[in-house]
């Protein structure tokens, strides 16, 4: 395909300093475009400490002006966005594609989507194509539930929406089934893979990890959707296991994210205190090259969640040679796990079994080597990152 044309992304959050598997993967997705020869701008929110303006690479990215902090200034904030974003979007030219991420409102008693209508017509007027993602299911039952008018008429103003998991897909399609585009998430195979053996023993010693220990990892926001409840429980139940190691990847600190709910991470995480020499906080990794080297010198991925969109972070770990042990949800997180080759899936809110594959896994080095083999093969074969851009590539400009 001819590498022309320009992309507005237009989303509340950007990467960094927010945190978000699909929004990180839709930033390294526009930024391998770039590579391409596509222009792309990032329109976004201001915040604190990031400059209004920035190359970061190839991607020209733009922040709202802001007028300080506090609750009354961040509702302030979010208006000035919206106008903002109304002005640049007015004043840029040759537009082919306008991509909407995260719609936020400003006031509870004015739907969001009233703002993202505003927006949606100002890119027809400029002759754009819109797009939007569907990331994330609706609720624990439901893929994709249209809750109000101005919601309604957002999706069906859009020209397509691009739902990341075959279960949210066909929930779009019952709707608006001629706007409907299935693309599952890709995996930087490029930067998570196997490691040579020898730098995974160094990075393990590194970080204290003795000969037979196992490192049991978790990596996404710390809260009670992603089941950490679940791990944290099995891992204290578990204490007289003494090579057992817990790492926990994520923002747990309004320092590394603003929308961290420091008093539920706080209950979530206090019954580890008994154990604070066999657990690390790693805290948000933002260096996708150092994430790929604490997947790689893990020994087993744990991911009991509730609800998802894509659930990419097992992928990253499959990738990276590691069995996993994931809730089955259908169509999301069983997109690439095979039960008995890859790792093993549990039923959702299923603490004992989590245990049992965890003591299973735990016990059974050469077991957790072939899942871990097989599951980088199978992210190799049909998730490959050049594919994905490939595939939004498309979706884009066909």
């Amino acid at each position: 395909m001819a590498s022309s044309g320009k992309i507005l992304y237009i989303s509340h959050y950007y990467w960094p300093p927010h945190f978000g598997g699909e929004l990180r993967i839709a930033i390294e997705r526009l930024e391998t475009l770039v590579q391409k020869g596509y222009t792309v701008k990032a329109f976004t929110s201001g915040v604190n400490g990031y400059p209004a303006s920035e190359v970061l690479n190839g991607i020209e990215i733009r922040r709202s002006p802001r007028i300080g902090n506090g609750r009354v200034a961040e509702r302030i904030n979010r208006l000035l966005y919206w106008i903002w974003i109304y002005f640049q979007l007015l004043l840029e030219r040759n537009v082919q594609v306008v991509h909407v991420e995260v719609i936020l409102g400003v006031m509870g008693w004015i739907n969001p989507f009233v703002y993202g209508n505003i927006l949606l017509g100002i890119a027809k007027l400029k002759g754009a194509k819109t797009i939007k993602v569907h990331s994330l299911a609706s609720n624990d039952q439901e893929a994709f539930v249209v809750g109000s008018r101005p919601e309604h008429k957002f999706f069906q103003k859009v020209d397509t929406i691009v739902s990341v998991s075959p279960f949210l897909h066909e929930g779009v399609k019952k709707q608006f089934p001629e706007k409907a585009k299935l693309c599952v998430c890709g995996i930087r195979n490029d930067v998570f893979q196997i490691p040579e053996e020898r730098a995974r023993k160094e990075f393990r010693a590194a970080h204290g990890i003795q000969a037979g220990d196992v490192i049991f990892t978790f990596l996404g926001s710390f809260e009670y959707r992603k089941g950490l409840d679940m791990i944290v429980n099995a891992f204290v139940k578990n204490i007289d296991r003494q090579n057992w190691k817990l790492w926990l990847i994520g923002p747990y600190k309004k320092s590394e994210s603003p929308y961290v709910r420091e008093e539920e991470v706080a209950d979530l995480i206090k019954p580890l205190e008994i154990l604070s020499d066999r657990v690390k906080f790693w805290g948000k990794i933002d260096d996708r090259i150092q994430l790929a080297q604490i997947l790689g010198a893990s020994d087993v991925f744990l991911f009991p969640t509730r609800r998802e969109g894509f659930g990419l972070a097992p992928l990253e770990a499959m990738a990276s040679g590691l069995p996993v042990i994931v809730t089955r949800i259908p169509g999301i997180t069983d997109l690439a796990n095979v039960e008995g080759e890859t790792g093993f899936y549990i039923e959702l809110n299923d603490q004992d079994l989590l245990e049992k594959r965890m003591i299973q896994l735990a016990e059974n080095p050469e077991m957790r080597k072939r899942f871990g083999l097989a599951g980088a093969v199978k992210i190799n074969q049909g998730f490959a990152w050049k594919d994905h851009v490939e595939k939004w590539e498309r979706i884009y400009f066909d």
